[in-house]
């Protein structure tokens, strides 16, 4: 029977990714490799297809911006203030 990778490997590997300059792999990749280890054997499948749906729409632009970008940049617009207005009055 094969060990699973150790937990120190897949932070290894997340801290490498994240050194290079791939932030999405740093996350997508020890997570599709911890994500069965973590949940066992016997685990759901709905909890791969959810890991697989947001790794989708965080990791395609196009997706993320209709999906994501418009309603947390209309939150962001809501709080911050405008560029060259006063912060202060």
């Amino acid at each position: 029977m094969r060990r699973p990778l150790e937990p120190g490997v897949v932070a290894a590997l997340a801290v490498t990714l994240l050194y290079r300059g791939r932030p999405y792999w740093a996350w997508v990749g020890p997570g599709a490799i911890g994500l069965p280890w973590w949940a066992g054997a016997n685990s759901p499948d709905q909890l791969g297809a959810a890991f697989a749906v947001v790794a989708l729409v965080l990791g395609v632009p196009s997706v993320r911006a209709v999906l994501v970008s418009r309603f947390v940049m209309h939150v962001m617009r809501s709080v911050l203030p405008r560029i060259g207005d006063p912060c202060f009055t």
